[in-house]
């Protein structure tokens, strides 16, 4: 079973992603900031992270810090992410990812349930 971490701050959205990803395939965690995502990348290895960049209270800061933090944690430095995000421009982003970040792709929201699991399906080779 693959291991999905989905971090967003919208409980509507981890819980639509959490039934959506939860067939048997998946093992799916959720985290609604920034001290949960960490501590969720520190404490369990992960196959994909889906990743909301803008959260409360440091808004667009709250991914940035994310994927920064999760490039120090062996057991999920590799892991790929799967940004899913609203009102964001590229301007926003970039210059703050970096490769290390083994970005995957970036969707915008709203996101329909089927081209999410297309490309998570593109991701694990499927």
């Amino acid at each position: 079973m693959k291991r999905v971490l989905i971090v967003d701050d919208d409980v509507v959205i981890r819980l639509t992603f959490k039934k959506l990803f939860d067939d048997g395939e998946f093992i799916v965690h959720q985290a609604k900031n920034v001290k949960e995502a960490i501590d969720a990348l520190t404490n369990n290895l992960f196959d994909l992270l889906l990743l909301d960049l803008r959260m409360p209270p440091t808004g667009l800061n709250a991914g940035f810090q994310i994927l920064q933090r999760k490039r120090k944690i062996p057991l999920n430095a590799g892991t790929p992410v799967l940004i899913i995000s609203g009102m964001f421009k590229k301007d926003d982003i970039h210059g703050k990812i970096d490769l290390e970040d083994n970005i995957a792709g970036i969707l915008e929201k709203p996101i329909e349930n089927e081209k999410l699991e297309k490309e998570v399906q593109k991701i694990f080779g499927g």
